[in-house]
């Protein structure tokens, strides 16, 4: 898969992302854990080519348990 190239599951999370979702509750809606979900949208802002989130204005990058 070449960069640009989202799986199912990397699309869905980084939709869900975007809308504001927080991980936990991307994992829940996906069937995955909080850190596969924080993985899933990594990895979809890479391939797309975009910055990671700690380097986004206004993310708030912890979230409690």
């Amino acid at each position: 898969m070449k960069r640009g190239e989202l799986t199912d599951r990397q699309r869905r999370a980084f939709e869900l992302r975007q809308t504001g979702m927080k991980y936990r509750e991307i994992g829940k809606a996906i069937g995955t854990t909080k850190e596969q979900a924080r993985s899933l949208v990594a990895r979809a802002r890479w391939k797309l080519g975009l910055r990671p989130e700690i380097f986004e204005e206004g993310v708030q990058t912890s979230e409690k348990v």
